[in-house]
């Protein structure tokens, strides 16, 4: 399920221009916190590996002005958020609701609203749109460090469907 939020603040909202992990906390803050703390520290585990299984946008909204580390936007703005798992969704829109005030950082953020996206899929083949960049990386055996791969890479798209796959495991199996 896809949930669009759009958000309003009194000023214009003032970030730092890596905002994805405050945007995530933003996020994590807004779920009940027994579901919260499942996600953040044990998440769903596949094998080694474990996933949250939620994700959301980039802020959506005009940009004023950029400010060295920081990024200006309008006081009105957009963000996606999304889960296969109803829990997750509900958990997030009914502490979204709740509040009178959100926070992002040091902005104070008023719920305008939230609407439900359901696409409608009519075909086997689709073409997915990101709002967000992917990133994708191998960790090669014995080693620490990742190996970042891009589009033109053949193990890119691979490694994309591998990970859907593990996540319908979790899911549905």
């Amino acid at each position: 399920m896809i949930l669009r939020i759009t958000l309003s603040a009194e000023d214009n909202i003032r970030l730092p221009k890596s905002y994805n992990h405050y945007l995530q906390a933003f996020f994590y803050k807004n779920m009940d916190p027994i579901l919260s703390n499942f996600l953040h520290n044990i998440g769903f585990v596949y094998n080694k590996r474990r996933f949250k299984l939620f994700t959301f946008s980039k802020i959506i909204g005009k940009i004023i002005k950029k400010e060295g580390d920081f990024i200006v936007f309008d006081n009105n703005i957009t963000v996606y958020f999304a889960s296969p798992l109803i829990d997750i969704v509900s958990s997030s829109v009914k502490n979204l609701i709740k509040n009178d005030e959100l926070f992002l950082v040091n902005n104070k953020l008023y719920l305008n609203s939230v609407d439900v996206i359901k696409p409608e899929i009519k075909q086997e083949d689709i073409i997915v749109r990101c709002l967000s960049p992917i990133t994708v990386y191998t960790t090669p055996l014995g080693q620490r460090r990742f190996q970042y791969l891009n589009p033109w890479d053949e193990k890119f798209y691979q490694i994309i469907k591998d990970n859907l796959l593990k996540k319908y495991e979790i899911i549905y199996l």
